[in-house]
């Protein structure tokens, strides 16, 4: 005679919490990866011949290492420790920086 076991198809609380653990993970990595980036200036960006001053703000700075722009024909980059804590978030912070015309790409290193 063969011996019948019950074996259940649903996960068992160790799996569920192993799964809801690697969910958490992997949505904090992601809030990480895609920390929001604001870029304000006051003067019209249009003009090749002006110096234009830009304030930029990232949300989450605990992993970031540097930032780097390319704004006209002015490129650069800020170093984190070169930045100001933000006073809206621990994890926040902002850098100014100064170019001749429109920014046409911002990069953050981590």
């Amino acid at each position: 005679m063969k011996e019948i076991r019950n074996v259940s198809s649903r996960p068992s609380g160790l799996h569920i919490l192993l799964i809801a653990m690697g969910l958490c993970v992997f949505v904090l990595k992601i809030e990480n990866a895609f920390a929001g980036i604001d870029i304000r200036t006051n003067l019209d960006s249009s003009s090749q011949d002006v110096e234009i001053a830009y304030i930029a703000s990232i949300s989450d700075c605990s992993e970031l290492i540097s930032m780097s722009f390319t704004a006209g024909y002015s490129t650069g980059e800020i170093s984190v420790s070169d930045m100001t804590p933000s006073k809206i978030s621990s994890r926040a912070c902002e850098a100014t920086f100064y170019g001749f015309g429109r920014i046409s790409s911002i990069q953050k290193l981590y």
